[in-house]
């Protein structure tokens, strides 16, 4: 047996249960990006053209009514 082979099926199942584990809170970890990057740019330039601070509150209303 290859060393290569040896270490393949542990390597693969870790990185399966990593990506299954990711999977659970993917939309969790993508609505607490967004947040994230809607608070940051809220105060930019480019938030104010685009009324950020607006949507930013649109999506906490719509969350916790």
């Amino acid at each position: 047996m290859k060393i290569k082979s040896l270490f393949a099926k542990p390597l693969a199942a870790y990185v399966s249960k990593s990506i299954k584990k990711s999977m659970q809170t993917a939309v969790a970890d993508q609505e607490t990006i967004l947040k994230n990057q809607l608070k940051t740019g809220r105060n930019t330039e480019f938030g104010n053209n685009h009324f950020l601070k607006m949507l930013l509150t649109k999506i906490l209303r719509m969350q916790y009514p």
